[in-house]
């Protein structure tokens, strides 16, 4: 039998464990309301356990607003909601996530490691209601952009995940031209102190010939170590340049396939309603048919008892009785048997 609660709320109940809620089937359940309640990291984990065991298709809002969740919980509901199809407003305000969890937040909604992770986060989740952080976090801002396509392209998986790989893709080189701008920026202001001591060194007539030298070459070491740093960003960003050109070239091939499947599916569709229409109209014929040989049928069946009284009593005439019995009947009867045997011999 199953339970027909649609909205169950049990804020500021003083509740510390719900391990009871793993046993309990709620198939119907859309809205769930455990604020204020100490579900804490071993709430967090009977949750876990209750979404991946048990039917919660319809279950649409989870408010564990002031519920002593920290990182380690965040991570073990975004663990949980991997597969989840149906949820879409999660709210946890007034709990102490900081970036950590707020990056397995983000790993669940969209997790950039290769395309096939992509297509697997989750694509269904809308909200993720969090307190403000005191500082700007890139996990935090990448984890309210995958949210806000998940709103934008909600129920089309393959436009979420290309969009989702367009935009971090962009992102993420969007931040490696600005360090290594910032980089290069600082390797030219360092040329031209290191210039500038230099002259100053050239020109000034000192006694201390070591502190005339030590100034320019602690800058000149600098200057090579950023020199360095600058080469293996330049690297880096040429890698993930080859890397965001294979990836736009997967996303061509993806939205290729895609579309060819819709055509390929559109046509099947077709297909199917054309053969529907044939089949009504065979069975219909069929049943007519079968009506026509039924009726054939019980007239040969007639006909059969006809001719077996006929061989039981060769002069006796079909219906014939002692009260019917004269020789004009006879003859007609005899000249309708004649007919009748002829039409039974072309039948």
């Amino acid at each position: 039998h199953e339970s027909p609660i649609r909205e169950l709320n049990v804020t500021d109940c003083g509740i510390s464990n719900i391990s009871a809620l793993k046993d309990v089937s709620l198939p119907n359940l859309t809205h769930l309301q455990l604020s204020s309640n100490n579900i804490g990291l071993d709430g967090c984990k009977t949750l876990s356990k209750w979404l991946r065991t048990t039917n919660t298709d319809e279950l649409r809002t989870l408010h564990l607003q002031n519920g002593q969740i920290n990182d380690g919980g965040a991570k073990i509901l975004s663990l949980a909601l991997s597969g989840n199809t149906a949820l879409t407003d999660l709210y946890l305000t007034d709990n102490t996530i900081e970036s950590r969890g707020r990056a397995a937040f983000l790993n669940l909604v969209c997790n950039m490691t290769n395309i096939e992770n992509v297509f697997k986060s989750n694509h269904t989740l809308q909200y993720i209601h969090l307190d403000e952080l005191t500082s700007p976090s890139r996990s935090n801002e990448f984890l309210q952009q995958a949210l806000d396509i998940n709103r934008s392209f909600h129920g089309d998986a393959s436009a979420v995940c290309l969009a989702k790989v367009n935009a971090f893709h962009k992102k993420e080189m969007a931040v490696l031209q600005n360090e290594n701008k910032e980089k290069g920026e600082r390797i030219e202001e360092l040329i031209a102190e290191n210039t500038i001591l230099k002259a100053a060194a050239a020109a000034e007539k000192s006694e201390d010939e070591s502190a005339k030298t030590t100034t320019p070459n602690d800058s000149h070491r600098e200057l090579e170590d950023l020199r360095a740093q600058n080469k293996t960003l330049s690297e880096h960003n040429t890698t993930m340049e080859k890397k965001f050109q294979y990836l736009s070239e997967a996303v061509d091939s993806i939205s290729l396939v895609t579309t060819q499947n819709m055509s390929i599916e559109r046509k099947l569709l077709d297909e199917i309603v054309e053969l529907k229409a044939i089949t009504a109209e065979l069975n219909a014929e069929n049943e007519d048919l079968m009506t026509e040989n039924q009726q054939l049928i019980d007239l040969l069946s007639e006909r059969d008892a006809d001719l077996a009284r006929i061989r039981d009593n060769p002069r006796t005439p079909i219906g014939y009785t002692a009260e019917s019995n004269d020789d004009e009947d006879d003859d007609d009867f005899w000249d309708d048997m004649s007919h009748y045997t002829t039409s039974t011999s072309e039948s």
